[in-house]
């Protein structure tokens, strides 16, 4: 039996987990009664842990059928890829110009992290907080949520990420270069290292479900 106090965030996390790891398919879907009886747990906590997850845009909640894990397309992928560039590009533009040397050196921390787990199941959590760490000298909360939002629409393909790891080798080429340009200060750089990091991504996610 899990604590009242927080039975609806941990079920929530632990649903979020297993559609992360495509345990959970897209399209499945997501019964109350049986969360509630997996989790021990009467249907109240189900029912918010399944608003927080269509909040943070994993799952689908229609009228009289219940909650879906939300499945994403080619077209999806497309249009939230060129998203991405708008938003995430316009961001290390900003902030390359913006960084002190304390921002430089949490980016340090944050690329080597994400280097050393790159073949691990936290390569996602630290991918992520290595791009936070691009934008945050931009000063910009609301953009910055605005992607870290749209990275979490294609998270949800790490199962698809995993058909082809050899390509991190190539994201994390990506990431070096990226962390060059911003040291020196270059923004058009690395802006255009970072559309073309989101754009191959894009490109092999869409390859992936194609």
């Amino acid at each position: 039996m899990l604590r009242s106090n927080t039975t609806a965030d941990l079920i929530a996390d632990q649903l979020n987990a297993e559609i992360m790891r495509g345990d959970i398919r897209p399209g499945a879907p997501l019964r109350q009664e049986d969360l509630a009886t997996r989790f021990g747990v009467s249907r109240i906590p189900v029912r918010e842990a399944l608003r927080r997850l269509e909040r943070d845009g994993l799952v689908a909640v229609f009228p009289n059928r219940g909650a879906f894990v939300i499945e994403v397309t080619a077209q999806d992928i497309r249009e939230i890829t060129h998203m991405r560039i708008l938003v995430e590009c316009d961001l290390i533009e900003r902030a390359a110009s913006l960084h002190d040397q304390s921002d430089m050196e949490a980016l340090g921390e944050a690329l080597e992290l994400a280097e050393r787990t790159a073949a691990t199941p936290e390569w996602i959590r630290t991918d992520r907080a290595f791009h936070m760490r691009l934008y945050e000298p931009a000063a910009a909360p609301r953009q910055i949520r605005l992607a870290m939002s749209l990275r979490t629409e294609v998270e949800r393909c790490n199962a698809l990420y995993d058909q082809l790891p050899e390509a991190r080798n190539e994201w994390l080429t990506d990431h070096r270069q990226m962390f060059d340009a911003y040291a020196r200060r270059d923004a058009g750089d690395a802006a255009e290292l970072l559309r073309r990091h989101i754009q191959r991504a894009g490109d092999f996610l869409v390859r992936c479900l194609s």
